[in-house]
């Protein structure tokens, strides 16, 4: 039951993953779209995002890496984006749906190690 449902989330993820590489890349064009962030920030985010969606549908056995890797850059950088924005009265909805996300992504990183059907390269269908 729980493959299905896992599944289904990873779907989610990734379709949430590739809207972040749609943003980032709309952001190297109209840099007044988000926060104000060099254009080598919003490509790299571009990458970064499209990695994501991809390891989400297919999830190599070693995302747990790049998936605490992301979690620790992300939860810092918008946790403390989130915090400034209340600090003067505002909400920072881009930072509390990914701060939200992280968990997630974390949890499905974690799940793909113990997948016995993933090789070290390879990725689990």
């Amino acid at each position: 039951m729980i493959g299905g449902w896992l599944r289904g989330l990873r779907v989610v993820l990734a379709l949430g993953f590739v809207a972040g590489a749609v943003f980032h890349l709309a952001s190297l064009v109209r840099p007044d779209l988000g926060s104000p962030s060099p254009p080598w920030r919003h490509a790299t985010f571009v990458a970064v995002n499209l990695f994501f969606g991809w390891a989400m549908l297919r999830p190599p056995r070693w995302l747990v890496v790049p998936a605490a890797v992301l979690v620790a850059q992300q939860g810092y950088g918008h946790g403390v984006d989130l915090l400034a924005a209340a600090r003067v009265g505002h909400f920072d909805g881009q930072s509390a749906v990914t701060l939200a996300i992280l968990p997630l992504v974390a949890w499905v990183g974690l799940r793909a190690t113990r997948d016995p059907s993933a090789s070290a390269l390879g990725c689990v269908p």
